[in-house]
């Protein structure tokens, strides 16, 4: 740690790094008063912001977390002011895309773990101090993780009334943003057995549904909130999803999002265009969450896939990291029997996939994806129906799958494929047969 906190330029020339200058400021901390740190904090921060994706892993070290913990049980770093800084490097955390568990593994995470577990006791002496060290404890992490009840009964209520300020200013809308995010990332495991009163959740959505008072990062916090408690309590679905309209919501987000990147420049990925994309991809997870446990099927679910397929074409201008994602994506809703298979051909998800498994310059791992997407849909037509009606309207879908498939010449890249499927099979994609016709619909 002393030579990577240490690290001094060869050459008065070289340009200093914004990590070099974030660790030249940190080394600083140690000699400065209250005052003085809390203004060195605000320069690490802002140096922080100006970091590239490389320059910040370069610092979200086990060694400087490590520091930090000596640094505050010798009393040279006071907790409160050190705790901005950790909320700041949290922040930037979940708009980075590669995990690092360096802080799960510290002596500051192990520091804040014992805290969090008295936070009961906590709370009432000090309630701001135990919310943002939960709050950076929350979003350092990497390993998912559970808490105990007592925990959550005694932090949920705090951050959920952090996050109902109504107040306009640009500081409370930091807190708000940050306590929602927390919130976020509470797992469906932490909410099975706790009960939560969830008209305080509801009552901030329809607010802002209004008002229009969350910043964009704070409006999808609460809503992936929600969805984690969702999926613990599936007959919330009529009384929270359809009231709130979150096929609506979820469909407009992107479409506004996805205008607002550039997705013909992948060399001139910005930070700012890594979050927005980062943000669409939170939206994806959470509307793919919502699919696996709603029994509800609307017109506002078609718009929900339908938004997704115009994401997936804009990505593909670059081929990146997106496009790869909506591929995956499509072929997990394709197993699913609350998505209409259907609204999967009208809505031109099996046109881009067709054309995907077509294309020249498919690899191994999208030729996974592309078989696994046709293999659902195949299994899913293949079950029998005793309802007539039912059945008519799956033979429909049927032919419709053979006459388009038929068309573009899918059997025949198939069997090209057929030679590679016991490869694909047991070295990479479990989930994926090696039978053949399970990829093939017949009528």
């Amino acid at each position: 740690m002393e030579e990577s906190l240490n690290c001094k330029s060869n050459s008065e020339f070289k340009v200093v790094s914004n990590s070099d200058k974030f660790l030249k400021l940190f080394r600083e901390l140690e000699g400065c008063n209250e005052e003085e740190q809390k203004q060195k904090i605000e320069e690490m921060n802002g140096t922080m912001e100006e970091m590239n994706e490389e320059e910040f892993l370069s610092i979200f070290t086990k060694e400087l977390f490590n520091r930090i913990a000596q640094m505050i049980e010798v009393g040279k770093l006071r907790l409160e002011n050190v705790s901005v800084l950790l909320k700041s490097m949290g922040h930037r955390k979940t708009f980075t895309l590669v995990e690092k568990g360096d802080f799960d593994y510290s002596l500051l995470g192990e520091r804040f773990e014992s805290s969090i577990n008295f936070a009961k006791m906590f709370v009432e002496k000090n309630e701001k101090l135990i919310v943002d060290i939960f709050e950076c404890y929350v979003m350092l992490r990497c390993n998912y993780f559970l808490f105990s009840e007592d925990v959550l009964l005694a932090i949920v209520p705090c951050l959920l009334k952090i996050a109902q300020n109504k107040e306009g200013s640009e500081e409370v809308q930091k807190e708000v943003e940050m306590a929602l995010l927390a919130l976020s990332l509470i797992k469906v495991d932490n909410l099975k057995d706790f009960d939560l009163d969830l008209n305080e959740v509801t009552e901030i959505i329809e607010y802002h549904q209004e008002h229009h008072n969350l910043t964009r990062l704070a409006y999808l916090s609460v809503w992936l909130f929600l969805l984690n408690r969702f999926q613990s309590e599936r007959n919330l679905e009529e009384d929270f999803m359809s009231k709130l309209h979150f096929e609506r919501e979820a469909a407009r987000e992107l479409e506004e999002l996805t205008e607002c990147v550039d997705w013909n420049e992948k060399a001139r990925e910005t930070k700012r265009m890594k979050g927005l994309q980062i943000m669409i991809l939170k939206w994806i997870n959470g509307i793919l969450d919502f699919l696996c446990c709603f029994q509800l099927w609307n017109d506002e679910c078609c718009v929900l896939i339908r938004c997704i397929v115009g994401v997936c074409k804009e990505a593909k201008k670059n081929e990146g990291e997106m496009y790869r994602k909506c591929i995956n994506d499509f072929r997990n809703m394709a197993s699913l029997k609350n998505v209409r298979i259907d609204t999967l051909l009208r809505e031109g998800v099996v046109d881009l996939i067709l054309e995907e498994i077509l294309s020249t310059t498919l690899n191994e791992g999208r030729i996974g994806s592309c078989l696994g997407f046709f293999m659902n849909i195949s299994l899913r037509l293949k079950k029998k129906e005793k309802d007539e009606m039912e059945k008519v309207k799956r033979n429909t879908i049927k032919m419709e799958m053979h006459e388009k498939m038929e068309e573009e010449g899918y059997e025949d890249i198939v069997e090209c494929f057929k030679t590679k499927f016991d490869f694909y099979n047991f070295c990479m994609f479990s989930f994926i047969s090696a039978n053949f016709e399970d990829y093939i619909v017949n009528i």
